[in-house]
């Protein structure tokens, strides 16, 4: 039987590729990993270098005890970190954040400034650093409200290093921050996880005078981040494993509209059923966990014309 249907042609294959070559004594030997972990954050080891020690401990205890933070301390903290930034080549600074969309957001502004001569120069300061103003219009702020309120405000968050963000032809000094309205709501997904890690250090101090077993402790600290697990496969047996070889690729393509013959034998799956969402699912190419993934349809994928070997068609059966 012909009929019009949608047929995913697709413009790669999922072959076994041989193993790739394994590298020789004469290629470059690759840097060690502890000389170039991290050097790209502003880290507590840099501060310490950069700043003087006074201004070093001042930050400490607003990073480790949460106290307000000096102007003077931001105003030579904004200087260091500058000085640090456009020796390893930023021209630019990003207050990054994370609004309500389920993305970062950032609000890039030039580290140079011209200098009414002809020239430029490089100027940060602390108030910079430390608050910025993005439209907050862009972003999800909680229902409608008067265009005048709707700015929003980045706040420098200093228990979050500062890093350099690298591009093809620029460096920008990425300073993370909360962001909050003009009434103090908080507009990201930052400030609730500062407010639940403060939350956490108070009745976990809590707990621990209850033991007696706080002496010396101020503060009580979380940390955040999925656990995973990862196993080493031998070079050889992974490329025994055709399963491993199209783990998680994905099958670049596009539906057209095609007249075809569906040949004898063809399965018809009707997704007006009470697991056509399955069906659809576990046949759709564009799946996540689908019979693609599972090498189902790896001999099919090996043919010509080089058509998904399953077709949606809206004719009656």
């Amino acid at each position: 039987m012909s009929s019009p249907s949608l047929s995913y042609r697709f413009e790669n294959r999922l072959l076994s590729a041989p193993p790739p070559p394994l590298a020789t004594n004469g290629h470059k030997a690759a840097q060690r990993v502890d000389e170039i972990y991290g050097a790209d954050v502003f880290t507590r080891r840099v501060m310490r270098q950069r700043l003087p020690k006074d201004v070093f401990k001042s930050l400490m205890r607003t990073i480790d005890h949460g106290q307000p933070l000096d102007a003077h301390v931001a105003d030579v903290v904004a200087a260091a970190m500058k000085d640090w930034a456009i020796e390893n080549g930023a021209s630019h600074f990003t207050h990054w954040f994370q609004p309500l969309t389920g993305l970062t957001a950032e609000k890039h502004d030039s580290l140079l400034s011209p200098d009414a001569q002809g020239g430029v120069i490089f100027n940060f300061s602390g108030s910079e650093l430390v608050q910025g103003e993005p439209d907050a219009s862009s972003f999800p702020s909680g229902g409608l409200r008067a265009t005048f309120e709707a700015r929003g405000y980045t706040a420098w968050d200093p228990t979050s290093p500062a890093f350099l963000m690298r591009g093809e032809n620029n460096v920008t000094l990425c300073i993370p921050t909360a962001f909050v309205s003009w009434t103090g709501e908080a507009l990201d997904t930052k400030i609730p996880l500062l407010r639940s890690m403060e939350a956490l250090s108070h009745h976990a101090l809590r707990i621990l005078k209850l033991f007696g077993t706080d002496l010396g402790v101020t503060r009580v600290f979380t940390t955040v981040g999925p656990e995973q697990e990862y196993f080493l496969v031998d070079r050889e047996l992974f490329y025994r494993r055709p399963d491993l070889l199209v783990c998680e690729r994905t099958l670049f393509g596009a539906y057209e509209t095609v007249n075809r013959t569906l040949p004898a034998g063809s399965v018809v799956v009707a997704t007006a059923q009470p697991l056509g969402r399955l069906a659809f699912i576990l046949l759709e190419p564009r799946s996540d966990d689908g019979l693609l993934d599972w090498n189902f349809f790896d001999e099919a994928l090996r043919r010509e014309p080089r058509y998904y070997p399953v077709v949606r068609t809206f004719a009656a059966f």
